[in-house]
């Protein structure tokens, strides 16, 4: 009777501590997350430390530095060995991030313009998935040397959704102090 009591009370132990752990691959409040630098993909990862091909996979990724509700960081899509990518910024309200976005481009020989979708105030998805929303798109700079053309533009509005992306390793890349410097 002493035996089966004590293997039945540590049996339901175990069960509630498993219950209560958070599977490694659960989606994360980043709300609750400390300040830090922490890298968020679409796909859930295979292995808690991703390598460069699973990354590949992880659709879209959002490196960024958290300070309190304030994030900073770059979208992008790993497939696209980071030629798809735009800078972030703003306040966490749940897992959206509301605020500004840049996006810098370089061509060989003709400057970019906004596109009319995104000059204005209601905000039109940037991705084929709608987690990133941009609007009030502004042409900031333009430069031309030997090598190209560099065109950048402003959001004055970005909202990034993030409540569908997995925690995964920060990796060895540092995300931007700032989108404006």
């Amino acid at each position: 009777m002493f035996l089966r009591t004590k293997t039945s009370t540590i049996l339901t132990a175990i069960a509630i501590s498993l219950a209560s752990t958070t599977p490694a691959f659960a989606h994360a409040n980043i709300r609750d997350l400390s300040n830090g630098n922490y890298r968020f993909c679409v796909n859930p990862p295979v292995s808690d430390i991703a390598t460069d091909t699973e990354l590949f996979n992880a659709g879209h990724c959002y490196l960024f530095r958290k300070t309190g509700s304030r994030l900073t960081g770059v979208l992008f899509d790993p497939s696209t060995y980071g030629e798809v990518q735009i800078c972030v910024t703003g306040n966490l309200n749940e897992n959206t991030l509301t605020g500004e976005a840049l996006q810098t481009f370089y061509f060989l020989d003709t400057p970019l313009s906004v596109e009319p979708r995104y000059r204005g105030s209601i905000p039109a998805p940037w991705d084929n998935n709608d987690f990133l929303k941009i609007a009030n798109g502004i042409v900031v700079e333009h430069k031309q040397n030997e090598t190209g053309i560099k065109t950048t533009i402003r959001y004055r509005t970005a909202e990034l959704n993030l409540d569908n992306f997995h925690h995964y390793n920060a990796g060895q890349f540092l995300p931007p102090a700032s989108c404006f410097d």
